[in-house]
């Protein structure tokens, strides 16, 4: 419990600082404070569910992902954090969190014209290198030590085989855009 909640006050912290950098000192208050204090990062702060922490990871995320833009010469330095915190996402839930959030930063740099400088950035590759294999060592133990079981229930139940709560298949969709473009 103490633990969701430390990462709570650290979500909002994130989110204030991110919108400290384009919104005012208010409108970073109600940001921060609003995201930490909304009743479903509360609501699940208080049971021993893994949410808070894909949040809170998501918020650090962003706001590295801020933290990187608008250098002329970005490279390892710059990008570094943001895949950190993509790759641990997925360590806490599942690693499509960390997909999602990784095609989230690239759809940020491709609207704001900042891909194809990464692209041409051999520092920038070696950011997403590195944070791949954060996010893959994460998950080597459980598939080393105990490769069946863990294809069967990991992989194949809990990734591929969790049913979509009995809706429509664009049901899905609203979550992915708020993956894919938070920050519009």
């Amino acid at each position: 419990l103490w633990m969701n909640w430390i990462f709570v006050f650290l979500m909002g912290l994130a989110l204030y600082k991110l919108g400290r950098k384009y919104f005012d000192e208010n409108a970073a208050l109600l940001l921060g404070t609003a995201s930490a204090l909304n009743i479903g990062v509360v609501s699940h702060a208080y049971v021993s569910q893994m949410e808070v922490e894909v949040c809170a990871f998501y918020a650090f995320a962003m706001w590295a992902l801020t933290k990187s833009s608008g250098y002329k010469r970005p490279g390892f330095k710059t990008d570094f954090l943001f895949w950190l915190f993509a790759a641990t996402a997925g360590w806490t839930k599942s690693p499509v969190h960390s997909m999602l959030i990784g095609f989230g930063g690239l759809l940020f740099w491709l609207f704001s014209n900042q891909l194809m400088v990464r692209i041409k950035s051999p520092g920038s590759w070696l950011a997403i290198i590195v944070g791949v294999l954060i996010g893959v060592a994460g998950f080597l133990p459980a598939a080393i030590q105990d490769w069946p079981n863990f294809y069967e229930t990991y992989i194949l139940r809990e990734q591929f085989a969790k049913d979509n709560n009995h809706r429509e298949w664009h049901y899905v969709m609203t979550p992915l855009m708020y993956f894919g473009l938070p920050w519009a």
